[in-house]
């Protein structure tokens, strides 16, 4: 017996008039046209006006296996909190068992997909007379959503993807695989995995102490030269752990504690702590 092929984001664009009525309702609404597709990319997004208050909304689809119930939740808590904070944010519709997330299913498709609407903001697209301005605008959302975090406590519940290495090129990355891109030939796909470890085995060779690191093949040239650069540092010794008052460090893990408590810090924000540690003083 054939397995039954697994639905898509795209099945529900062939079926979208069924699934988005199946969607409304879910929310409290009714369908007065045809969803209108705004983007199709790692969800699918639809207009949707409401034939009962004649207001639109926006109707977001989630593409199977990329995001997870907690994790939409988790971006819709913080989507609420920049807009108390003033940030111009879409406000999320709870459906009728106040849930921001439902699972809707059709006969149609082989299985549910994970939906949340959310109210509807005017808007225009960036011209292209005044770039300057709309960089402007940019830039100042951005500096809130960044002010607004560095202030905020998440929710207990609160759960987000993790754009690492791991995320964007490790064994399972969570925009798929670019070695399985049917576009790609086995000599690019060799040579993009080969670019992908020849970085991850510098980083490590860097990460368990290595003052630098070379990789096969290598110019003798370059090799030199490296060898007579570190000869010139001389014989410093190099900690292996940094510490200042209770705030330690710990390079080769990449893990941070203050008093005893871990804490998590971004790539650069290490970066940055690690500089100021070994510079202390």
């Amino acid at each position: 017996m054939a397995r039954q092929r697994a639905a898509t984001l795209t099945d529900v664009v062939d079926n979208i008039d069924a699934f988005a009525g199946a969607a409304a309702e879910r929310f409290g609404l009714r369908l007065a046209s045809r969803p209108t597709l705004l983007s199709h990319r790692e969800n699918a997004v639809f207009r949707i006006d409401d034939a009962n208050s004649g207001q639109p909304y926006v109707l977001r689809v989630h593409r199977p296996g990329y995001q997870t119930p907690a994790t939409i939740r988790s971006e819709l808590a913080w989507m609420a909190a920049l807009g108390e904070a003033g940030v111009n944010t879409p406000a999320a519709l709870p459906g009728r068992d106040g849930e921001w997330v439902q699972s809707v299913a059709i006969d149609a498709l082989a299985a549910p997909f994970d939906c949340d609407v959310l109210h509807w903001i005017e808007g225009v697209p960036p011209g292209e007379t005044d770039l300057a301005e709309t960089y402007r605008l940019v830039g100042s959302i951005n500096a809130k959503m960044h002010q607004h975090v560095q202030g905020w406590t998440p929710p207990a519940a609160f759960e987000r993807q993790v754009w690492d290495e791991d995320g964007l090129v490790g064994a399972d990355p969570l925009w798929g695989r670019f070695a399985d891109l049917e576009a790609l030939s086995d000599d690019q796909r060799a040579l993009l995995s080969a670019a992908r470890d020849a970085v991850r085995a510098r980083v490590l060779g860097l990460d368990l102490g290595a003052d630098d690191y070379v990789i096969k093949p290598f110019a003798w040239e370059e090799l030199l030269a490296r060898v007579r650069a570190l000869l010139r540092r001389g014989k410093s010794e190099r900690p292996t752990r940094l510490e200042a008052g209770d705030l330690r460090l710990d390079p080769a893990a990449h893990r941070c504690w203050r008093g005893g408590e871990e804490v998590r810090l971004t790539a650069r924000e290490f970066a940055v702590l690690e500089y100021l540690l070994r510079h202390a003083g």
